[in-house]
């Protein structure tokens, strides 16, 4: 059969040597296939018996085959019909069916594709073509088209994902490993097996850009120095050897959306490289391509080579090439790249990876060797230094021996300290110091940058004034306090090549070294006999100044002690090698600014690597590295002997918040939290933060990550305000008694809340301790007053969890549990204007929602109950973020006054300036309420909550029942309250939650604009709500996507939650520090999220 002059014909059988050698001779020079659709039709109709549409078929890129994508008719599946070039081997080909087969078998899931066999029962067949007058034979073939995206595409890389795409090729290799084939040994796979790279050195002139083609250069030195000697004595094994981001699939449709677990990857295609070689190139070549497009690669490589630790356990001399091969396969990749280009511009597959692979090479090039293996072994479970538990013996022998092999490091001797001696030495807490923002950049928006001086003068009065004579800053200490550009990276994403990390890198704020603080000049001695390693002086601002770096053998053990912060005239006479004893003086601690412009004192430092360094080396690293550098920097109080107890259990705390050494990983949080705390108990989000601190508008993570907190409408005034812990420190250790004494605090802090209630007689307060508790006691106060038991109450709406305002809560009576509505309570539909019965613009829905609450009295009156009160939010909270209707409180309590009730403002949610146009969320509706309660932003995180109510109803309390609170309105409570107000009024926070507040509606209305899943925009200063639907005019709620928008935005850095009867509200309710820049953030995270998001069934 003739098609457009190319003759093929079709052989299901295995070639004959004779034929072998045949094709062998005639495809000395390689011909790559031409076929057309129409021809690859032709040819599955006759081998298979499908019936395939030319004009449906697609082609399909290849290095150097040809691949169509097939769907037959009446065939729920699609294929890949394979027609190789001239010269491929068959016994290479069978050996990668055999492979396909057995993967698939072995595992039980279809994880590659699926070869098919003829009508013959063949797998493989042959084609021969004539071209131009040249006959040339390609063998052909069909496997299942698996369906889904190349990771490549998929932007969102979580360490989930990462960690399981490790765990998948791990698990690939675990099952290969007993896969046989002699093609597989034989085969010499030229350039692609890593342990045939060499040849591809010959070929780097081919870069044209000569520092790129300098890094590459290096790699390949280093490769064949100090790799292949020792790469021959690895196990080896069949690999797929391709696991690139091209040929890995993840789930179809979804390549925006953030890649979180397991189920995301479908399948491994592509086995055109399958050789039997060294098992961990298969890591090192899925390390390659993954961490390509990452700020930080080396976090990803590491979250991979844990996964795969999983199911392939890595042996240690494996992890010590494993950085090497992984650079080997990058540079591979460029160079050949760069080769065919010259041979090929004209093929857009031969630079598919080039510059992503460059940006790699480029982030990598400072990086030194052995850091990148300290970091695979630590996530292998690991030490990360193999010296970490051996030096830790071999000083804690000395140092229990006292046999003078360890010196003092300064003039005070700690090793012989005391208990009485204890007050001698002051220990800083730097962690906790978030008011003092020593740097420059800090988050703290009331702090300014403090002067070298101010620093020295503050730190040293605190030793003075305790008594000491020395100061010690601590060792793995969390010091958020270094918030300057000295300690960030300043990498930005390039436009053109963009990030796939889903997590910022993070700044570096773990110091590893002890300080210790004493005036200038005062003498520094070599700590153990040893020599100079290097010196230098690193004079950048806060940077070491002066320092000396010595190198020491102990026991067989090698390592290195720094000496930071000293004085010029400590670097004079000093030469590499010269050799010093234990308590020679080596120097003397600088003062500013020539120490590195620092408070005065001592960094001292243990390291087991100088990882190439000279004279510098990092004394403080990231959160998320900490455990790589506490292994690779020992506690260097092992050479000091500082009692531990002094130091308190910070070092463990951190230690075991990361290694579970002593204490609890997250994973043992939450089993601890099934097993000692109800269920009841819920948890944010799919994923859980483990939040260790929050400083104003933000949360901070177990290892440091900032989350902008925009729900968290307790911390009214900022997480942390330095003012009210301030406040709380002072007072608690002054007086916190009852109310059974006369203080001033409790009247001076009930007349300033009063004064802000202006009109009407709210003069009276009772003080409690949460809202619940105010709004119990605000029922007892109605029905006291009104002799009455009857209650009206909106729909949606929430104040407690005590059984008597459940009884008022529709949010939790008619809930899960709940044990719905009781006979003497009413609850009125929700006054919500987007989704009611009354909806917008209609100028009098709220008169129509309050003639429910005037039916409601006198129903209640009609059976006997009576109205005791009307209780509703001034805005509604859990009812969804709806905003009251102009008039609706004026006409309700209208009604319930003239029916004998009373009526209840609940400003727990909204009170205290947040919604910007007034200080009491029942005043924008120009009304006077008879009992007003308060709580949840009243203390700024302490527990307190208040009632204020008239004299009259005041009164009508006092029964002869004594009312007793044992900790509402305490000392501390009142002064804690009493500043929170004294925030907002000093910094203007009211009218800055109008600004901000109308700033982000404004541009949340612009998102509404774009997005129609955004059905409506309401809120009132930082009071937001954004109510998602799937369909404008049904007004179907999306609850679904409301939870997944959520979760997204945490991992995007930003808090959210979802509210409303439908749960598909997104609500604000951030801190009143909240920026207009913050604003900015969120709705441009919002917009990237939307972008992304996958339909949700």
């Amino acid at each position: 059969e003739d098609c457009s002059g190319c003759a093929y014909t079709i052989r299901a059988r295995t070639h004959t040597a004779r034929e072998t050698k045949k094709m062998d001779k005639q495809n000395v020079h390689a011909v790559t296939p031409s076929l057309t659709a129409e021809e690859a039709c032709s040819i599955v109709k006759r081998y298979y018996g499908w019936d395939v549409d030319a004009s449906e078929v697609k082609s399909l890129p290849s290095y150097e085959d040809q691949n169509f994508r097939l769907h037959p008719k009446g065939h729920s599946d699609e294929y890949v019909f394979k027609i190789t070039r001239s010269d491929a081997s068959e016994d290479v080909l069978r050996m990668q069916n055999n492979a396909m087969d057995f993967i698939n078998d072995r595992i039980g899931e279809k994880l590659c594709p699926t070869v098919q066999r003829t009508l013959e029962g063949e797998t493989l067949f042959t084609v021969e073509c004539s071209a131009r007058g040249e006959r040339t034979t390609h063998f052909a073939r069909a496997v299942t088209f698996m369906k889904g995206s190349i990771m490549a595409h998929a932007t969102k890389h979580s360490s989930v994902f990462e960690f399981n795409f490790g765990r998948f090729i791990g698990r690939l290799d675990s099952v290969l490993q007993r896969f046989c084939s002699k093609a597989a040994q034989e085969r010499e796979l030229k350039y692609w097996d890593l342990k045939y790279a060499t040849p591809v050195a010959a070929l780097t002139h081919c870069i044209r850009d000569e520092k790129r083609r300098a890094i590459v250069d290096r790699i390949f030195k280093t490769y064949q120095e100090e790799v292949l000697p020792r790469l021959q004595h690895l196990r080896q094994s069949v690999i797929h050897n391709d696991a690139n981001d091209f040929n890995v699939l993840v789930r179809e449709n979804d390549e925006m959306r953030p890649l979180v677990g397991p189920s995301d990857i479908v399948a491994i295609i592509d086995f055109g490289d399958m050789v039997h070689t060294y098992t961990i190139c298969e890591l090192a070549i899925g390390c390659a391509y993954a961490a390509q497009r990452k700020i930080d690669p080396l976090r990803s490589a590491a979250h991979i080579v844990a996964g795969y630790h999983s199911q392939m356990p890595l042996l240690e001399p494996e992890l010590e090439l494993l950085y090497d091969l992984m650079r080997v396969r990058v540079a591979v990749s460029v160079t050949m790249s760069a080769t065919s280009q010259i041979a090929s511009p004209d093929n857009p597959y031969l630079a598919v990876s080039e510059e992503p692979g460059w940006r790699l090479l480029e982030r990598l090039e400072p990086v030194h060797r052995n850091c990148a293996h300290y970091l695979f072994r630590q996530a292998c479970g690991f030490d990360a230094h193999p010296d970490t538990v051996p030096l830790k013996r071999v000083l804690q022998r000395h140092l229990r021996a006292d046999n003078g092999v360890i010196a003092p490091v300064v003039d005070i001797d700690f090793r012989h300290m005391k208990a009485e001696d204890q007050k001698r030495v002051y220990v800083f807490d730097l962690d906790q110091r978030g008011d003092s923002a020593l740097f420059d950049g800090s988050v703290a928006e009331e702090s300014s940058p403090k002067d070298t001086h101010t620093m020295q003068r503050e730190f040293f009065a605190e030793i003075e004034n305790a008594g000491a004579e020395v100061g010690i800053g601590r060792y793995n200490e969390n010091r958020d306090i270094y918030r300057g550009s000295a300690f960030h990276d300043h990498t930005s994403a390039e436009a053109e090549i963009p990030f796939y990390d889903m997590e910022p890198i993070d700044s570096r704020v773990v110091h590893i070294g002890l300080d210790v603080f004493l005036e200038p000049l005062r003498p520094v001695f070599a700590v153990v006999r040893g020599k100079v390693h290097s010196f230098a002086n690193n004079a950048k601002k806060y940077d070491y100044g002066p320092c000396i770096i010595l190198e020491h053998t102990l026991d067989g053990v090698d390592f290195y002690t720094l000496y930071g912060h000293l004085s010029v005239a400590s670097l004079e006479g000093l030469y590499v090698g010269k050799v010093v004893e234990a308590g020679d003086k080596i120097g003397e601690i600088g003062a500013y600014p020539e120490n590195g412009d620092w408070p005065t004192h001592l960094h001292f430092q243990v390291l087991l690597d100088m990882l190439g360094l000279h004279g510098d080396f990092p004394g403080v690293v990231r959160r998320t590295q900490r455990s790589m550098w506490l292994d690779l920097c020992p506690d260097p109080n092992l050479l000091l002997g500082i009692p531990e107890e002094w130091l308190g259990i910070y070092n463990k705390t951190w230690r075991a918040v990361k290694l579970g050494d002593d204490g609890m990983s997250k994973e043992a949080i939450e089993h601890f939290r099934r097993d000692r705390l109800s269920s009841a108990l819920s948890i944010s989000y799919d994923t859980p933060l483990q939040i260790y601190r929050g400083f104003m508008q933000y949360l901070f993570d177990e290892n440091g990550r900032e989350y902008l907190d925009c729900v968290n409408n307790v911390c009214h005034v900022g997480h942390c305000n330095p003012r009210v812990t301030r406040t709380i420190s002072m007072q608690a250790s002054l007086l916190a008694t009852n109310t059974r004494y006369l203080h001033d605090y409790i009247v001076t802090y009930a007349d300033k809340i009063v004064r802000t209630m202006r009109g009407g007689d709210l003069s009276v307060c009772f003080f409690v301790c949460s809202g619940t508790e105010a709004n119990d006691l605000a029922c007892r106060l109605a029905r006291a007053y009104t002799g009455k038991k009857g209650m009206i109450c909106v729909e949606g709406g929430y104040h407690g969890h005590s059984s008597r305002v459940i009884e008022v809560s529709p949010y939790k009576f008619n809930g899960s549990g709940g044990e719905g509505v009781q006979p003497h309570v009413i609850a009125v539909s929700t006054p919500d204007t987007y989704r009611g019965k009354h909806r917008r613009p209609d100028p009098e829905a709220g008169k129509k929602y309050a003639q429910e609450v005037a039916q409601a009295a006198e129903e209640l009156n009609a059976r006997g109950d009576g109205v005791a009160a009307f209780f509703c939010e001034s805005v509604l909270s859990c009812a969804g973020q709806i905003v009251l209707p102009p008039g609706y409180l004026s006409h309700a309590y209208e009604s319930v006054r003239s029916a004998g009730g009373v009526c209840i403002a609940d400003e727990v949610q909204v009170g205290f300036a947040r919604v910007g146009s007034a200080y009491w969320g029942y005043q924008l509706q120009s009304v006077i309420p008879d009992i007003v309660t308060l709580g949840k932003p009243i203390g700024n995180g302490f527990p307190m909550a208040a009632v204020v109510t008239t004299p009259a109803i005041a009164r009508a309390f006092e029964n002869g029942m004594e009312y007793f609170n044992t900790f509402g309105g305490n000392t501390l409570a009142c002064a804690v309250g009493s500043t929170v107000m004294d925030v907002i009024f000093d910094n203007a926070l009211q009218p800055k939650a109008r600004k901000t507040g109308d700033y982000l509606l404004q541009e949340l209305q612009k998102l509404q604009d774009k997005y129609s899943l955004i059905g409506d925009v309401r809120g009132v200063g930082l009071f937001v709500g954004i109510e998602l639907v799937r369909d404008r005019e049904t007004l179907e709620p999306a609850a679904k996507e409301a939870h997944w928008l959520v979760n997204e935005m945490k991992e995007e850095g930003v808090l959210l939650s979802t509210d409303g009867p439908l749960k598909n509200v997104i609500k604000m309710k951030p801190p009143l520090v909240f920026t207009c820049e913050n604003a900015d953030t969120v709705v441009l995270l919002l917009d990237k999220c939307l972008a992304a998001m996958p339909a949700l069934e």
